[in-house]
């Protein structure tokens, strides 16, 4: 570990990572350098995050054209605002300044269709009543059709985390513009050697252990090109295929409800509440995004909701939130509130240049989350509990440049909530900065790094003896500032949009 070389030489060489043997060593940054680590032995590799958000983060979501404007009514709005939607053929459905009470939800179920407002602070959309719901719902119906009969197995005994293509059966099938999932199988062999399937029960006796049968996991991909029986895909493995777990397939999919090109922009979202700081009978989530792709949410401030600012859910592929602030949540501090920025089951995810104040788990993943996901220059404060991923293993996030006065933690979190177990696997924490940081690594089938982050190290707020993650340069923060951006700009991130481009 002599030799420095410049970052974009590294990265073009090859993603950065490092092995167990060198995980306990702490390297410094130089200007515009940082030390030369190998992949780990079994080849993993830390990822290319830079292909997420709107069409892959290659370009800002547009400024549709108004096609409707609405002006803030006497009395509730809620017919008012949906009829404006299902009446649009696509554009901008404006909503003046002014303020909107709402008393039901909006949905925003077209392709095409916008919700824009005059401005934060000018345009504002007030949920009212005593009934907890989402204010507003972007997305389509119905869920994705797996395609059995196009599957082909996967040829390899390792598919290491980090590549754009793997080797299967019958690539035949396939051709150049497909989607496709990387279907990794859930086993009991696996579970067993995760050991989530021996969590000690909880006191109320609520633990769940995990069943294989709820961990078979669907990575959405478009195939790039077909060689032989090499697939190249858009976005890079985020979790390896290992034949000792049932290695996996590829097959095509379907998503006939998914809806796209749907944005909310430029207004504050309010949730009435009774006064109290602990109410609870009011609107839950200020935007719930599913079953949509390629849409956007950016420029809104939510104030006291009780759950989510924005909650990215299952069949959200391809999603960019810019720019929002949570803040002043209403609810009792306990499990299952205050998530200010969450993707819950989305793919492909950007949040960036967010804030938010007195939530719980401000920056933050569910259960079973495919990768890759990026939260990149966000900040939280006055945070009541940790950001990252929560529970039942997310895969492939990056965190980098997250800024909290709370912790930032990828752990195993046992019994916790119903047997929350180990949380995310394969995350990367790049320059982040918190209170204190506990960075573990899966008993198999996964690691974590924390590079060039700011905090306190911790062993675990629950578990003090699971192997520990990937350090390197601690309270050093490393060059590149941002390893998102770093990689966008790599001749081989350009290379991938190129052939995306000419799908």
């Amino acid at each position: 570990m002599k030799h420095l070389l410049p970052i974009v030489a590294i990265l073009a060489i090859i993603p950065l990572s490092c092995s167990k043997e060198e995980a306990s060593s702490e390297y410094p940054a130089g200007d515009g350098e940082i030390p030369y680590v190998y992949p780990a032995k079994n080849g993993d590799m830390i990822p290319d995050f830079s292909h997420v958000g709107y069409h892959y983060g290659e370009e800002e979501p547009p400024v549709l054209p108004v096609t409707k404007v609405l002006v803030a009514p006497v009395g509730d709005a809620t017919e008012y605002i949906q009829k404006a939607i299902d009446e649009s053929a696509g554009g901008a459905v404006l909503l003046k300044s002014g303020t909107y009470n709402v008393s039901g939800t909006i949905y925003l179920n077209k392709s095409g269709v916008v919700l824009r407002g005059d401005g934060e602070g000018k345009t504002i959309i007030t949920g009212t009543g005593k009934t907890q719901r989402s204010l507003i719902v972007v997305g389509g119906s119905s869920g994705r059709e797996l395609d059995w009969n196009s599957s082909t197995d996967v040829a390899e005994m390792y598919v290491p985390v980090g590549r754009y293509y793997l080797d299967v059966i019958d690539a035949s099938r396939f051709s150049k513009g497909d989607d496709v999932v990387i279907y990794r199988p859930g086993t009991d062999e696996w579970i067993h050697d995760l050991q989530m399937d021996q969590i000690p029960m909880a006191s109320d006796g609520g633990t769940k252990q995990w069943k294989a049968s709820e961990y078979n996991l669907c990575y959405e991909r478009k195939v790039l090109k077909v060689e032989g029986n090499r697939i190249w895909f858009d976005n890079p493995t985020v979790m390896a295929l290992d034949s000792r777990y049932g290695s996996g397939k590829v097959m095509k999919y379907s998503y006939a409800g998914r809806v796209s090109e749907c944005g909310v922009e430029k207004m504050t979202l309010y949730s009435t509440t009774n006064g109290q700081p602990e109410d609870e009978a009011h609107c839950w989530t200020a935007v719930h995004m599913k079953n949509v792709e390629h849409s956007w949410v950016r420029n809104i401030t939510s104030k006291q909701f009780g759950y989510c600012c924005v909650d990215i859910a299952g069949g959200s592929k391809n999603i960019t939130v810019d720019g929002c602030t949570s803040l002043d949540p209403v609810s009792i501090i306990t499990g299952s509130r205050r998530y200010a920025f969450h993707i819950s089951g989305g793919q492909l995810c950007l949040v960036k240049n967010c804030l938010c104040d007195y939530d719980r788990h401000q920056y933050v993943t569910g259960a079973r989350v495919c990768g890759p996901n990026v939260f990149l220059d966000s900040k939280s404060t006055h945070s009541h509990s940790d950001a990252g991923p929560h529970h039942r293993w997310a895969t492939g996030v990056l965190y980098d440049n997250i800024v909290t006065d709370g912790n930032l933690d990828v752990q195993d979190r046992g019994n916790l909530g119903s047997g929350h177990g180990w949380t995310g696997a394969n995350f990367v924490l790049w320059n982040c900065t918190a209170k204190a940081i506990a960075c573990q690594n899966p008993w198999v089938a996964g690691q974590n790094w924390c590079i060039g982050c700011k905090a306190k190290k911790i062993s675990g707020t629950k578990y003090k003896d699971r192997p520990d993650g990937l350090w390197a340069s601690k309270d050093k923060p490393v060059t590149p500032a941002s390893l998102y951006k770093a990689q966008k700009a790599l001749p081989s991130h350009i290379n991938v949009w190129e052939e995306l481009g000419r799908i």
